[in-house]
C-alpha cells in the first residue's frame, strides 16, 4: 500500500514538473531564418512572447560558424555584442548603451600573423587583437612595406607585405584619434 502511494505522489511530482518546464518554455518565443543549403542564418530569442522589445541575436556564417551575438532592446544594440571570425576565432567584442558604441578603455593590441617568419615580397596575412577586447575603430600603417586590407574574406584583417630586409614597424592608431601619445608601434624583423 505504501509503495502504490509512494509512486503515486512521484508520479503528481513528475507531472507537475513537466507542466511547470512546458508553461515556462512556451512563455519564449523563437525565431529562424535559414540558408538555402539549410544551415542556420540567424536566431532571434524573445524572452517573452508578449514583449519583442528585448530579444537576443545570433548571426552565423554560412558554414554554421557563429559570426556575431548580442542583445536587442527597443530596437538598439544593448550591452556587450561579440564578433567571431569564420574559423571560430573571436575578432572584437564592443559595448552598446541604448544602441550608441561604449569605446572601451586601455586597450592594447596585439598582431598575430599567419606566419612566423617575415620576407621580403611576399604577403603575409595578419590580425590585429587584444587581450582586454578586439578592437575595431582603428587604422594601421607600417614602415618598410605595405599594408592593405586582406582579401581573403574574414580570415584575416590585414595583409602586409615587406619591402626590404631589416625592421618592419607596424603603426596601430585610433580611426577617431589618430597618430597620437596613443599610437601603438610594434616592431618585427624582416630575412
Amino acid at each position: 500500500m505504501k509503495t502504490k502511494m509512494k509512486t503515486k505522489i512521484l508520479s503528481l511530482i513528475l507531472i507537475l514538473l513537466v507542466s511547470f518546464v512546458c508553461v515556462t518554455c512556451s512563455n519564449s518565443k523563437k525565431q529562424e531564418y535559414f540558408y538555402e543549403n539549410g544551415n542556420i542564418k540567424e536566431r532571434l530569442i524573445y524572452s517573452n512572447k508578449k514583449d519583442t522589445s528585448f530579444y537576443s541575436v545570433t548571426r552565423y556564417y554560412l558554414n554554421g560558424q557563429i559570426s556575431e551575438k548580442g542583445t536587442i532592446k527597443d530596437g538598439y544594440k544593448e550591452g556587450t555584442w561579440e564578433y567571431w571570425y569564420s574559423d571560430g576565432e573571436i575578432r572584437w567584442k564592443e559595448n552598446f548603451s541604448k544602441g550608441i558604441y561604449q569605446k572601451p578603455i586601455n586597450v592594447v593590441p596585439a598582431v598575430a600573423f599567419q606566419k612566423d617568419t617575415l620576407y621580403v615580397g611576399e604577403k603575409v596575412y595578419m590580425r590585429v587583437k587584444s587581450k582586454k577586447s578586439l578592437i575595431k575603430d582603428f587604422n594601421i600603417g607600417c614602415s618598410n612595406g605595405i599594408v592593405q586590407r586582406a582579401d581573403n574574406g574574414d580570415l584575416y584583417d590585414f595583409m602586409v607585405i615587406p619591402a626590404r630586409k631589416g625592421i618592419l614597424k607596424l603603426y596601430i592608431f585610433s580611426t577617431v584619434e589618430g597618430i597620437n601619445e596613443n599610437t601603438i608601434t610594434q616592431t618585427f624583423t624582416v630575412y
